[in-house]
């Protein structure tokens, strides 16, 4: 199998092992995604138990941008530049608002970074079978695909809802922006 060939079989595993972990566990259809639901059902998070019953949000975030720490705080946080690494974690979210203010003010909290992806690209060792990732590497990321999937299915044993949202920002956005950018598209409905 040429290089290449090896890169797609093993992107194509690892995007089948980050979407298994949503896979329905019925043999039944999936409920309709809210944008397709009727208007009373449309709230974006429709948990069981409250995750968070105030105005407060946590989301599970995945970037390749490089992390800034700050000097004075020691928070965590990221820059526009990019990363050798893709990490994961959550963030905390405040939603202020005031009668004048339909949507509200966003506050970003505390960052938090669950795992991180070896460095790309993944280093390799060669055998008699020609060129493998190094078995340390191959053992690193399959940790963290492990621990993302595991902090997916944790999210979603807390809703009713079994759904995703996935938001990819652009190229020209900062870290606070694509963090913003789902209140934007549509408050959460309590």
């Amino acid at each position: 199998m040429s290089r290449r060939g090896a890169f797609g079989f093993y992107a194509g595993l690892m995007g089948l092992a980050l979407l298994s972990a949503c896979s329905p566990t019925e043999g039944l259809l999936t409920p309709k995604p809210a944008n397709f639901a009727a208007p009373e059902d449309r709230a974006p998070v429709n948990s069981a138990e409250p995750v968070h019953p105030s105005n407060d949000l946590n989301l599970l975030y995945v970037t390749d941008r490089a992390p800034i720490v700050d000097s004075q705080t020691n928070a965590l946080s990221y820059g526009s530049e990019r990363s050798r690494t893709m990490s994961f974690g959550s963030i905390d979210i405040r939603i202020e608002s005031d009668s004048s203010e339909a949507m509200g003010e966003m506050k970003l909290g505390g960052i938090k970074e669950i795992g991180r992806f070896p460095e790309v690209p993944y280093s390799a060792v060669i055998s008699s079978a020609g060129y493998r990732r190094a078995p340390a590497v191959v053992a690193a990321h399959e940790e963290a695909v492990a621990s993302l999937q595991g902090e997916i299915r944790n999210r979603l044993a807390k809703t009713e809802r079994k759904e995703v949202v996935v938001f990819i920002h652009g190229y020209n956005n900062s870290f606070a922006d694509a963090a913003n950018a789902p209140h934007r598209i549509g408050r959460v409905r309590e």
